[in-house]
């Protein structure tokens, strides 16, 4: 890729934002050539960048250069090993566990495995498992869960990294093991590990390639048949959309695999291209890989140029107004942590003004048969995917990681935010991305609110006695912190006193306890128009709060989804202040205007 030059006015630890992404990409537990990745980029920089490089992502990820081996070199002591995670699982969790020591178990077959095809089932089938095991709701469970899942992910890319030749399928292709294996690692195993933050590159990042191969062919064809494209170490990877609900078109099987019609038409799912190839191609090569490109599976149908500018003008957006608002250098008029508030705010409002709101307002008028709406819904998931995971790499910049606690958390709510839109498209897609008439979108949009609605109902029913009881306590906790007198002494009044405490406490928690449930365990119609984000996205959090995300604005897609952090411990949920966030007053009624919806309990 073209180089990005320091400009005078940029401070000294600025990185550019294409040489910050390419680097944040790179993970050594799982890229089969990172250190051949990571030094072909740092012989193409300057001095100061790699320094900065250096400082700001590989040394706080363990990645440190070895000036007598003259070699890149992961370090991290601190890894516990996949046995030890799985000892680690406690006991109660005794179904959980087992699943864990078959898994373990089943690694011994990995390893002498050779067959690429039978690789693709274990890995696929495996992880299927894992995702599959019910939780049910126990959020400590959920947590062993994404962490013994992310541990498989890890030791089993490190058995293909180091397996040596695999049996492939007979393909067309000619593909070779090392491009299989970087695949698998790179591709499918780093996708299911980042999740809606995984990195492909768009149209606008292939222009900035300097082998017209991909600068001007590729950067044309992805516009059109919505290719998935894919940096990794040594290869670029081209992967065919897939229209279906909830499907991962990065599967190995799927890559492997070629499809043959009657009339000999080769129907193809990726293609791996060798970056080693780029810089002086030969015309066979050129024309071996455009007449792969022809073989795409694409969607079938036609999608208007009107639909296509549309999704062009949102991606060209995010390139030339949020993503330099997102990585300009901060230059500090007040305190960092009002820049950093200032900043977030101003991109929130100009994601929802270039891109959310106007999404909202063409969905109705634009596009007009199903391969349009699954050309914009394929084109936002993309798009989106690209707005996260941007803006993960906006948080590793200096000023965030260094920025005060408070500072910190703004961006990463907000970052959880942007998560929890992408999970929602995809969630609610039968109820966007489809001809709907005015009443119905009407309707779908009003289904937006049932969240919103059940949280009251659960507000209304219990804050009235919640408060009661909470004022009671209150006021006996003055009671029993009045001195003894006489008469106390001789009736034992302090006891009766601190036994009545006791039991208008108890009372008191019987109510909080029974909210916290309601919130806790929610039904299923709630949860069809909820992100419960330890639950439904990669995100890991502590253990000390779940956070929910409910959709916002027209249909749920004009802005941003709304967030409610329920803590673990039952003790801690303020009930008062959860019935303040949702209007509801201590009384027991709304105390602003009602959304014209039913209560959802």
């Amino acid at each position: 890729m073209r180089s990005n030059k320091h400009n005078a006015a940029l401070p000294p630890d600025y990185i550019p934002y294409q040489l910050r992404t390419r680097i944040t990409q790179i993970d050594p537990k799982l890229d089969v050539f990172w250190q051949q990745h990571l030094h072909e980029i740092f012989t193409r920089i300057t001095p100061q960048e790699r320094k900065n490089i250096a400082e700001q992502l590989l040394t706080p990820n363990n990645i440190f250069w070895n000036s007598d081996k003259k070699v890149f070199e992961y370090r991290d002591s601190l890894n516990l090993s996949f046995s030890q995670i799985c000892a680690n699982i406690p006991a109660k969790f005794k179904n959980f566990k087992s699943m864990a020591k078959k898994v373990q178990a089943s690694l011994e077959d990995l390893d002498i495995e050779r067959d690429a095809l039978k690789i693709a089932d274990y890995l696929e089938q495996t992880l299927h498992t894992i995702a599959e095991f019910d939780t049910e709701d126990d959020l400590e469970l959920q947590i062993q869960k994404q962490r013994f899942r992310r541990a498989f992910i890890y030791v089993a890319g490190d058995i293909i990294r180091h397996k040596r030749e695999l049996i492939l399928p007979d393909n067309v292709r000619k593909l070779s093991s090392d491009e299989v294996k970087v695949f698998i690692n790179e591709v499918f195993l780093k996708h299911q590990v980042l999740g809606y933050w995984f990195k492909t590159m768009r149209q606008r990042q292939l222009k900035e390639f300097h082998q017209p191969l991909i600068r001007e062919y590729l950067a044309s064809v992805q516009k059109s048949l919505q290719l998935e494209v894919v940096p990794a170490s040594g290869y670029i990877f081209i992967i065919a959309p897939m229209a279906e609900y909830s499907a991962d078109l990065f599967t190995i099987r799927r890559f492997l695999l070629e499809d043959l019609l009657f009339d000999r038409t080769l129907l193809l799912n990726g293609i791996a291209l060798p970056t080693a190839n780029l810089d002086n191609p030969t015309p066979a090569f050129e024309d071996a890989f455009k007449r792969q490109i022809q073989c795409i599976v694409t969607l079938e149908g036609m999608v208007r140029p009107t639909v296509m500018d549309f999704v062009e003008k949102l991606n060209d957006y995010h390139e030339d107004h949020l993503l330099p608002l997102l990585f300009g250098p901060f230059i500090l008029k007040e305190s960092l942590e009002n820049e950093i508030a200032n900043r977030l705010k101003k991109y929130e409002q100009r994601l929802c003004y270039g891109i959310l709101e106007p999404l909202a307002q063409n969905m109705r008028r634009l596009p007009n048969n199903p391969e349009e709406f699954d050309y914009l819904y394929i084109s936002m998931r993309q798009l989106m995917g690209n707005i996260v995971s941007t803006f993960q790499d906006f948080q590793t910049q200096p000023a965030i990681a260094n920025s005060p606690a408070s500072a910190k958390r703004q961006a990463a709510i907000l970052f959880a935010r942007l998560v929890a839109y992408t999970a929602l498209l995809e969630k609610r897609r039968s109820e966007i991305f489809t001809k709907l008439n005015d009443y119905e979108w009407k309707e779908n949009h009003k289904k937006t609110y049932t969240w919103i609605n059940y949280a009251r109902s659960v507000a209304k029913k219990y804050i009235k006695d919640y408060v009661q009881r909470h004022d009671a306590v209150v006021k006996q906790e003055a009671l029993v912190k009045k001195p003894e007198n006489f008469f106390d002494k001789i009736f034992k009044n302090k006891k009766k006193q601190i036994d009545a405490l006791n039991e208008k406490k108890k009372a008191l928690r019987k109510i909080q306890y029974a909210a916290h449930m309601k919130l806790l365990y929610l039904p299923d119609e709630i949860k069809a128009q909820t992100v419960n984000m330890e639950f439904d996205t990669q995100m890991v959090g502590d253990g000390t709060m779940r956070t929910y995300a409910f959709p916002s604005g027209d249909n749920g897609i004009s802005a941003l989804p709304s967030t409610f952090s329920l803590p673990e411990n039952r003790l801690q949920f303020d009930l008062r202040a959860f019935a303040r966030q949702f209007g509801i007053s201590p009384d027991g009624k709304s105390s602003g205007k009602d959304d014209d919806e039913d209560d959802g309990e």
